[in-house]
């Protein structure tokens, strides 16, 4: 930068070992150091008519060129989108839902919007989502590992999207909904297809192939609490879902089988008590579930009135007609005499 008395320039020959700013002496031809910045190098100076400005470890400052002193610039930006500016956050303490892989050797955590994948004992974390713009929720690791499902909200409104495990590959978007939020993610077993409830209530089933829904069951009185609990069991060949929610009878819930072949769900108990949390057993063949039906009533010390505590218990019921139930009655019984002859002649 050139000037009446001087060329101005950078240079880091100095002791400072940084970038300063120098004055090349037009009449005695000798250069002199003028600032004396020690941690930063500065950057982009600029001349004026009597001053230079430059920027120093993300400060502006500027060089005064007549009392040859350097002052740091204030700057104050006043603005209603402070909230947008880029921040680095620790997000240990927003975790929300989780997803472990079916080895187990994984896990899939989302806290503040992220998708973050841990290692169980030794290994890397690392962002799979990196969208600081948009919110990733209720990450759900598929059965065969190759997908995590989450909905995101990346297009406007929450889609629910894959992200390939196995590879580099971009995530695949593969719902086109317009409005409304959805809850958690419930693979089957053969990772083809997917049940979740949505904001208004309803039981849907996703083709995760053809993207298309399936609307499985509605229910009415299921608000937010219910919405964020509800829950799916999947039999083991994929065939049929199982859930509960409340029937006509608003203070109790029933249990219901959902067939996805034929896209009918059905009630299995009456509705009368509250059942719920329905799993099937590992063959199939039995339905295990929690009910209110077990009466035990007590008399108050206090007052006149009789209540029901551990009304809760556990049940079970085949899914066919041919299964014996676990807890069908025995009975020893002695044979007939003649029954126990023949068997002697036998032997």
């Amino acid at each position: 930068m050139w000037n009446a008395d001087g060329i101005y320039y950078m240079s880091d020959n100095g002791p400072d070992k940084r970038s300063n700013l120098w004055k090349h002496d037009l009449s005695s031809k000798i250069n002199s150091q003028l600032t004396h910045f020690k941690e930063f190098d500065i950057t982009f100076p600029e001349s004026g008519s009597s001053d230079i400005i430059f920027e120093a470890g993300g400060k502006l400052y500027l060089y005064n060129l007549t009392s040859a002193s350097t002052m740091e610039i204030a700057i104050n930006i006043i603005s209603d989108q402070k909230a947008l500016i880029a921040q680095q956050k620790k997000v240990t303490s927003s975790m929300h839902d989780a997803t472990i892989s079916p080895g187990g050797k994984r896990v899939v955590i989302e806290a503040r919007g992220e998708l973050f994948n841990l290692p169980a004992t030794e290994g890397y974390v690392s962002n799979i989502s990196g969208t600081s713009g948009s919110a990733e929720r209720k990450p759900s690791w598929s059965p065969d590992g190759k997908y995590v499902a989450y909905w995101s909200d990346a297009s406007g409104e929450y889609q629910l999207v894959l992200k390939d495990m196995t590879s580099d590959a971009e995530p695949k978007t593969i719902t086109k909904l317009t409005s409304g939020f959805n809850y958690t993610i419930y693979w089957s077993p053969d990772s083809k297809k997917i049940i979740y409830v949505d904001q208004s209530m309803r039981i849907n089933c996703l083709d995760v192939e053809s993207g298309k829904i399936a609307a499985a069951d509605k229910d009415k009185y299921m608000f937010e609490g219910a919405l964020r609990n509800f829950s799916v069991a999947w039999s083991p060949d994929s065939k049929w879902a199982t859930y509960s929610r409340s029937d006509e009878n608003r203070s109790s819930s029933a249990i219901f089988l959902y067939n996805v072949s034929n896209n009918k769900a059905t009630q299995l108990t009456s509705g009368y008590y509250a059942d719920h949390s329905p799993v099937y057993s590992t063959d199939g063949k039995h339905l295990f579930y929690v009910t209110g039906r077990n009466f035990n009533p007590v008399y108050s010390d206090l007052d006149n009135t009789f209540i029901y505590p551990n009304s809760c218990m556990i049940a079970v019921g085949t899914l066919d007609k041919s299964t014996s139930s676990i807890l069908e009655i025995k009975n020893d019984e002695e044979e007939d005499a003649e029954e126990k002859d023949d068997k002697t002649k036998l032997l």
